[in-house]
């Protein structure tokens, strides 16, 4: 298949220029040790690869797919702990693309190409 006629490349920001796990998973054992010290989760070290699964839920369709007895109320304070935490980290400079992602968007600029970025992330990003 050969794509002589593109002249514009959509991008996803999380994920693909954008590596979500340096400010998600931080966010996630934030919030799911807060759930620890409720009483309401046991005691456990999350690797980055058990928290990958969860990033691209919407916040509700994480919640009930991860902890589905959570009460309402104890989902949102979750949630918000782990939105607050991911902005306090995005404000300190921790996010990071993936490697060589601003040469190759450079190059693809230089090539001609309209680059578009498409995400459902948040302003702050």
């Amino acid at each position: 298949m050969k794509f002589n006629n593109v002249k514009t490349i959509f991008f996803d920001y999380d994920g693909t220029l954008h590596n979500s796990m340096e400010i998600y998973a931080p966010a996630f054992r934030k919030s799911y040790s807060n759930l620890v010290s409720m009483g309401l989760a046991k005691d456990k070290d999350w690797n980055d690869e058990e928290i990958l699964k969860w990033i691209g839920y919407s916040p509700d369709e994480m919640w009930e797919k991860f902890m589905p007895d959570l009460d309402e109320e104890i989902k949102v304070l979750s949630s918000n702990i782990i939105s607050e935490e991911m902005n306090r980290l995005i404000k300190t400079g921790a996010p990071k693309l993936y490697d060589r992602s601003i040469e190759t968007l450079d190059y693809l600029k230089n090539k001609g190409y309209n680059l578009i970025f498409i995400s459902n992330c948040k302003r702050e990003y």
